[in-house]
Formats: structure tokens, sequence, C-alpha cells
């Protein structure tokens, strides 16, 4: 009798441990990791630096900024062999921390991969072409040292990330801008450079950017900027201010005589009688 309880309870802690081994994987079961170009998220920002204390000093150089390499979505979607070629040649630890530039062509989610590129100052962004809705450029938090944004085409930057307050020089070419309603994500903004290009709306507190030295908006487009609202008592470090295109109105401060002349151009044929004799005075102004 024991002998056949016995029997029976060796069968049942059999069955028990059975029913607990891993099933084997599935010859369709998707791979364990993700891949390391994976961008379904937005990587993490490196910590942000305290912004300095605006004291009008000098934009670093920005034009030539050392190394440069290009990245493009349609090498990585379409030709991964030539990417992972061309990544294995700039990741190498001789060239990597020389990099300076970053040029993405149509890759507005950053994989977090590119974070070993930890010198970049400068990103140059083209997004195609500046109509039609515009994916948001994600992922340059993971750039502690990135300071200029230059973009072609056209661009919808995300001002969920902090990344934004470190830019010093924002360059535009032949772009239309979407999604930047304020000046307050770009506190440390000291050059504004844009060229064809244009906000869908025109940021009304540009002279909060108290850093500003530097503002060309030649032929502008894409929306109408509104000069008043620069206030040259408020933009003390303004010394360069060029405006062309599709512009109204004077900036404010034209008339204060305690405020150090800059070097103003302004094109627009369409300003009042009133305003061009202002503008006149101001220019003959020592």
């Amino acid at each position: 009798m024991y002998t056949r309880s016995a029997f029976f309870f060796i069968l049942l802690l059999l069955a028990a441990c059975g029913s607990q081994t891993t099933a084997p994987p599935s010859e369709n079961a998707g791979p364990a990791e993700k891949p390391a170009l994976s961008v379904s998220t937005v990587p993490p920002e490196e910590p942000a630096s305290a912004i300095p204390v605006c004291r009008c000093s000098p934009v670093a150089p920005y034009e030539d900024n050392g190394v440069a390499v290009s990245f493009s979505h349609w090498d990585i979607e379409n030709d991964p062999g030539n990417f992972r070629k061309k990544w294995e040649q700039y990741t190498h630890d001789s060239i990597r921390t020389r990099i300076r530039t970053l040029v993405l062509n149509g890759l507005s989610d950053i994989p977090d991969s590119f974070r070993i590129f930890s010198g970049v100052e400068k990103i140059v962004y083209s997004g195609g072409t500046p109509w039609g809705r515009k994916p948001a450029l994600q992922g340059a938090g993971i750039f502690p040292k990135l300071r200029v944004l230059e973009i072609w085409g056209g661009a919808r930057l995300d001002t969920a990330g902090t990344w934004l307050s470190r830019i010093e020089v924002l360059i535009m070419g032949k772009s239309a801008m979407e999604g930047l309603r304020s000046f307050k994500y770009l506190p440390n903004l000291k050059v504004i450079r844009m060229s064809h290009s244009g906000f869908d709306v025109f940021p009304s507190d540009i002279s909060g950017l108290s850093c500003l030295q530097d503002i060309t908006l030649a032929e502008y487009r894409f929306g109408t900027a509104d000069l008043g609202q620069l206030d040259l008592k408020k933009l003390a470090c303004l010394r360069k201010a060029h405006f062309s295109g599709q512009t109204n109105h004077l900036p404010q401060g034209l008339a204060d005589s305690s405020r150090a002349k800059i070097d103003l151009y302004l094109r627009n044929p369409y300003l009042p009688k009133e305003d061009k004799e202002l503008l006149a005075a101001y220019k003959k102004r020592k």
C-alpha cells in the first residue's frame, strides 16, 4: 500500500515540474532586443548645464565647426550596409571625439546611439520641403555641447525638452519653421540668421532675447515678421539687424538717442512716409 502511494506521489511531483518548464521559443517570435538604431522613444537628454548670465560676450565661431559627418534616413532604411560602413568609420575613438558638426538628412528622430558623438556643437538638419506637415526634430538633447542649429527645408521643433535652452545660433535657409511660438525656449540665443525662411507664427516675445546680438531676416517669407515687436531698449546686446521680405512696422526705440546706434538695414517699400523719415533720420545718426 505504501509502495503504491509513494509511486503516485512521485508521479505528481514529475507532473508539477513539467508544467513549469519553459516552452521553446516560437519560430515567429520577434527579436529579444530592439536594434541599436530604434527611435521609438526620445532618448534621455544629457543633464542641462546652467545657462550663463548674458554679458554680451562675443559669439564663438560657428561657421566652420571642425570635423563634420553626415547621416541620412534613406541610408538607414534602404542601404544599411553603406550606413554600417560609415558608422564603423566615424565611431572609432580616433575620430568620433573630434566630430563637431552632424549633418542629418531627413533624420528627424536622432537615435540614442548617436550619443557617442559627444563633442557635437552643431546640427545641420535637412527636412525636405518647406510645405506640408513636418516631423518634429527630436533627440538632440543627447549632445551636451550643442549650441548651433541650422535648418534647411522645414522643421518642427519639439519644445518639450531642455536642449533648446543651450542653442546660441539659429540658422535657417529656404525653410519654414513650425511649433516655435515663443522665444522663451531659446533664452541663450545670440544669433538669428534666416534666408528665404520664416516662422508659421512670428514669436511676439522676441524682445525677451536679452543675449541677442545679430538678427538677419533676409527675404522673410511664409508669414509676416512684425518688427514692431523688437524693442531696442530691451535688446541691450543687439549690434546688427538686417531685414527684407515680408515685414511690417519699425523696431521700437529708433528715436531714443540714449541707445547706442546699431547696424540697421531695412528694405520695405510699403512703409508709411513717417516711418521712412524716422528710418532715414536714424541712419544719419553718428
